[in-house]
């Protein structure tokens, strides 16, 4: 009872520090100095900085938003409101953290990768707008066109050099045949069920035997 519940006051403190960011979050939108970033988990909304017309060219506002409906499409809001409960679930494990910024992260390279399949020669333009954006608030319920920390923001901008990749044959069958490797020394690796060491069969001993002892010549 006690560890069930510190997991439960663990997930409840989890999810209210998450409800605070996105109250900071709207907070700096009501003041007009959040965003770009699509808020939402059925119905996304494009929320933008108020001085984003001063900011931004109109070529490099048409590239935020194609990077923002971009996550419309893929389902990013939704896949993100998941990944929120997740970890609220296992606040306890840092692996969990970990993984879903790395998540969270690979979502804005896949839609900086879809506009740039869209506008193959607008790099330095849209390399141009991630560079004037300011982070805000981080979002639980959304999809955040700025990243914190400079080191994520060099990521981004190396990656729009690198070309587009789509994967081909020979692409699916290495991940399917890593996928079948993986599972069988998954299978073959697993301890014997105690069913199956009930029906093992028992070994026979292949004993010799002895002849008979001659009679007693007494």
């Amino acid at each position: 009872m006690i560890v069930l519940a510190i997991w439960i006051s663990g997930a409840i403190v989890s999810a209210g520090l998450m409800l605070s960011a996105q109250a900071r979050f709207f907070d700096q939108a009501r003041r007009g100095v959040a965003g770009p970033a699509v808020v939402g988990v059925i119905i996304g909304r494009l929320v933008m900085p108020a001085d984003s017309a001063d900011r931004w060219s109109i070529e490099e506002r048409a590239a935020i938003r194609d990077h923002e409906r971009a996550h419309l499409e893929r389902g990013d809001l939704r896949v993100n409101a998941l990944a929120a409960l997740l970890q609220c679930l296992f606040w306890w494990n840092p692996f969990a953290h970990l993984g879903i910024t790395w998540f969270r992260f690979d979502q804005e390279l896949a839609c900086d990768a879809a506009v740039m399949a869209q506008r193959p020669g607008r790099r330095r333009l849209y390399a141009e707008a991630l560079l004037k954006a300011v982070p805000t608030a981080p979002l639980a319920f959304g999809c955040g066109w700025t990243t914190a920390g400079v080191g994520a923001l060099a990521t981004r901008l190396d990656s729009l050099r690198l070309p587009r990749h789509t994967p081909d044959m020979k692409d699916r069958l290495t991940i399917l045949a890593f996928a079948l490797t993986t599972a069988t020394v998954a299978w073959a690796v697993q301890p014997a069920s105690a069913e199956r060491q009930r029906l093992k069969p028992t070994p026979v001993l292949n004993l010799r035997l002895l002849p008979p002892a001659p009679p007693d010549a007494s």
